[in-house]
């Protein structure tokens, strides 16, 4: 497994020129010269590259001792890294990460259908009101234009806007919890 001598880049040199001052010289230009930025795709690459490579050092003799099952681990590994290379390879030259430094993504806001939800800290009296209680409902629908979402509540369906309802976790005992008691 050899490794590549040249990674291609995107940019020429760049050449800074600094002035320093000393005190028996006075001012003089000093000029440095930087790396040329490297392109994303090629960064990617050569990742990827570094990773096949010490693949391949993991199965010297020396970790001869580890044994046969991560012999074979690394071994079935390797020609994953390499479909991995192969397809960063195909990628055009002008290749971007969609999600780089600076980038943020957005939450998400709205429900999906079968989702349980409960009432927010702040709407719980006006739920206990209604005579809802606090939850978990099960949602049965979201209307995004008016911001409302439908639940099921033990007097039937309901609709409530979605700023007072947050997203749980429940776990299958009481999914079947609440199911069973909208069933009834």
């Amino acid at each position: 497994m050899a490794r590549k001598t040249q990674p291609q880049t995107d940019a020429a040199a760049t050449t800074e020129t600094t002035t320093t001052t000393t005190a028996t010289e006075g001012t003089t230009p000093a000029t440095t010269t930087r790396k040329p930025k490297r392109a994303p795709r090629v960064v990617l690459e050569s990742k990827i590259d570094r990773i096949k490579t010490e693949l391949g050092e993991l199965l010297v003799s020396t970790y001869a001792s580890i044994g046969e099952e991560f012999r074979k681990a690394v071994e079935d590994a390797t020609p994953f890294v390499n479909v991995a290379l192969g397809l960063v390879k195909g990628l055009p030259e002008n290749w971007k990460p969609t999600a780089g430094k600076g980038t943020r993504t957005r939450k998400h806001r709205t429900f999906a259908n079968g989702e349980f939800v409960k009432a927010r800290e702040k709407y719980l009296q006006l739920f206990k009101d209604k005579g809802f209680g606090a939850g978990p409902f099960k949602v049965l629908g979201v209307l995004p234009d008016a911001k409302e979402v439908k639940i099921v509540t033990s007097e039937g369906t309901q609709y409530v806007p979605q700023n007072q309802v947050e997203r749980i976790v429940v776990q299958a005992a009481v999914a079947q919890a609440v199911e069973a008691q909208a069933n009834e």
